[in-house]
């Protein structure tokens, strides 16, 4: 199968890269670096497109011929943005004038009110550090909910390096409770299996160990 991934070398989209290949599907990502690729990928099936998704020409393009479009955007800088709600706006318009319909997008928890979130993570980490970054997410899951997509949304706790697991929970829209953690390879290997499950379509998942 062709798919698409936006942020294909950033922490999850990474572990995606390989899940999809591994997969056997044919991948094209749009990178603005494509040095940042790992190495021992560059001979496998995945096709390095130079851009970046707040271009639309560029989305388009990358878009074209694809089945399935990943995007798992996202950045280091905790500054105010519009990377999520423009690069996410330009892959919904790109897919709903002549592209494929079937999308997955990683943004966060606490993009909304988090009713079983903690003192420290809804005042600290929600309402303090990530507030720039939640609040462009939220434009751009407004933009995709809006949208004649067939979406899921899926929405991971705090982010973690170690080797996927394939414990943990994923339930509708909220963090569960007690939720502290996930490893980018295991949101990144939900992602993979949501594109092939229709029950998660016009869903927003939830993930946390």
């Amino acid at each position: 199968m062709n798919v698409t991934i936006f942020g294909a070398t950033g922490g999850v989209g990474t572990h995606l890269l390989r899940d999809c290949l591994a997969a056997g599907h044919s991948v094209r990502a749009l990178v603005r670096d494509p040095t940042k690729i790992p190495r021992d990928l560059e001979a496998a099936q995945v096709e390095p497109l130079v851009g970046d998704a707040r271009d639309p020409a560029d989305v388009a393009a990358a878009i074209a011929g694809s089945e399935i479009v990943f995007s798992a955007l996202g950045g280091d800088d905790l500054k105010e943005t519009t990377l999520y709600s423009v690069g996410g706006g330009n892959i919904v318009d790109a897919m709903e004038r002549s592209g494929p319909k079937r999308l997955i997008v990683v943004t966060s928890g606490g993009v909304e009110r988090e009713p079983n979130a903690n003192f420290i993570q809804r005042t600290l980490v929600f309402g303090g550090i990530l507030k720039n970054v939640l609040t462009d997410m939220r434009r751009m899951e407004e933009r995709i909910t809006a949208s004649s997509l067939a979406w899921t949304i899926v929405r991971p706790t705090r982010l973690m390096d170690d080797p996927a697991t394939g414990n943990y929970r994923a339930v509708e829209r909220y963090m569960p409770k007690g939720a502290a953690r996930i490893n980018r390879a295991d949101v990144a290997g939900f992602m993979l299996k949501a594109a092939a499950d229709d029950a998660t379509i016009g869903k927003i998942i939830a993930l946390a160990e």
